[in-house]
């Protein structure tokens, strides 16, 4: 059949409309095969030291034994760390509130063969079973655990767990053989190896154990070493690429719109503050120490030896602070330079305070001796200190720097006291003590 100049284009037409259904079908159905990307972070992994364990944070920071109508105490963190591997070995469970049956707190935990050991802030009992094995978690808060080693003709030893400041006490048996086995070790060891102390109770019911004896500690000299301000923008700010950099007289401002960090060459601190979040964090916060430990941590941020020393639950505040390794405090001397302080807004952090620097290298000890315990409240009393307004006594070490430029951080021993709610250190020249107040 002759095809004719009609045919050619319908059979032309046809195949193009053909060809058309097969492309818009083929677009319409193609999936295209991509190579999987790599999961892509804005922030920056940033890691200024290494990451610490629960435990190696909260620490007592001080145990106390009453053996022989007397009392031998430490601080030490190698000492404490012996107490509290012992009793990572035990299991801890069926908590009894025995508050309402106990008229007065300190009558029951101050008898003879009774072992003390206290925090420097409230913590609650599910933090604390990172610690120590506990089945059965009550949701309560503690400060200080008693251990009582007069077990005798009983099958269980008991163990206190005592909120000072809630008048709480909780109560939890152990097997007899594992208290047994503790006072073995550790009764006869603390007689001969720890620091004779004088009970006093000032302001609060719970007890101030103090040497009894003069004390003797090294004073240090450690080399300052910069934190890179430039790594802690990177942890802090969600998106660091956005973050605009401005110097001013003291140092340098980070912000990208919401969030400003500030480096205070002066006062050798860093102030991060969050603007974007609300200021108050909406739910009972039992995780807050558990919250601030893992943020710090993300970073790497307990660059030194810092521990967990207190909370503010109403003001959703954490406080950790620098210790020596002989378990003493330290404070700074005009500033908060020894603290890491978070506060924390409805659903992220709020504030966030801390120093610039690592301890670098010791380059020098001195020794000083420090005034005995009974002498220290002597001397209290004569200055005038009401002695119901003092909740605590201890000895710490003053930070400082001799000047903003100053390469070198100063660690000097000093007799503290907590007077109404505020650290103050005294010191004693020849004409008398000085007092520096402190955050």
């Amino acid at each position: 059949m002759e095809l004719t100049y009609e045919n050619i284009k319908s059979i032309i037409l046809g195949i193009l409309i053909v060809t058309s259904l097969l492309l818009t079908w083929n677009l319409w159905t193609y999936q295209p095969s991509y190579e999987e990307l790599p999961n892509s972070k804005v922030v920056k992994d940033v890691s200024l030291g290494p990451e610490k364990k629960i435990s190696d944070i909260v620490r007592p920071n001080q145990v106390v034994f009453h053996l022989n109508n007397q009392y031998f105490g430490t601080t030490s963190d190698l000492e404490i760390e012996k107490v509290m591997s012992e009793m990572r070995g035990w299991t801890l469970g069926n908590f009894t509130n025995i508050s309402s049956e106990v008229a007065n707190i300190s009558s029951l935990i101050s008898r003879d063969e009774m072992v003390e050991i206290f925090y420097p802030g409230s913590i609650s009992l599910n933090t604390f079973k990172s610690i120590i094995p506990i089945k059965d978690v009550p949701n309560f808060t503690f400060d200080q655990i008693v251990i009582n080693m007069d077990v005798q003709q009983r099958n269980n030893g008991i163990i206190y767990f005592v909120s000072q400041g809630e008048r709480r006490i909780y109560e939890t048996p152990v097997p007899a053989s594992f208290i047994v086995e503790f006072k073995q070790r550790y009764s006869e060891y603390a007689l001969q190896q720890y620091t004779k102390y004088v009970p006093y109770r000032l302001a609060t019911e719970k007890p101030i154990y103090l040497p009894e004896g003069e004390t003797i500690l090294d004073s240090y000299n450690y080399l300052f070493k910069d934190i890179d301000s430039e790594d802690l923008k990177n942890a802090l700010f969600i998106d660091p690429s956005v973050v605009e950099k401005n110097y001013i007289s003291t140092g340098k401002e980070f912000t990208d719109g919401q969030s400003l960090m500030r480096e205070d060459l002066d006062s050798s601190m860093i102030y991060y503050v969050n603007s974007a979040v609300a200021d108050n964090l909406e739910d009972d916060s039992e995780d807050l120490l558990q919250r601030s430990i893992n943020f710090v941590n993300g970073h790497g941020g307990f660059t030194d030896n810092y521990r967990y020393s207190g909370i503010d639950r109403e003001q959703k505040s954490v406080l950790f602070r620098l210790y020596d390794t002989g378990g003493h405090p330290i404070f700074g001397q005009n500033d908060p330079m020894s603290e890491i302080r978070l506060v924390w807004g409805e659903s992220d952090i709020s504030r966030y305070v801390r120093n610039n620097f690592y301890l670098g290298l010791l380059t020098q000890t001195n020794k000083v001796k420090l005034i005995s315990g009974p002498e220290m409240v002597n001397s209290l009393i004569m200055k005038g200190y009401d002695i119901d307004r003092i909740e605590n006594i201890v000895i710490g070490y003053q930070m400082s720097k001799q000047d903003a430029q100053s390469l070198l951080i100063y660690l000097e021993p000093r007799w503290y006291i907590l007077y109404d709610g505020i650290w103050e250190s005294f010191t004693f020249g020849g004409t008398g003590g000085e007092i520096d107040g402190l955050e």
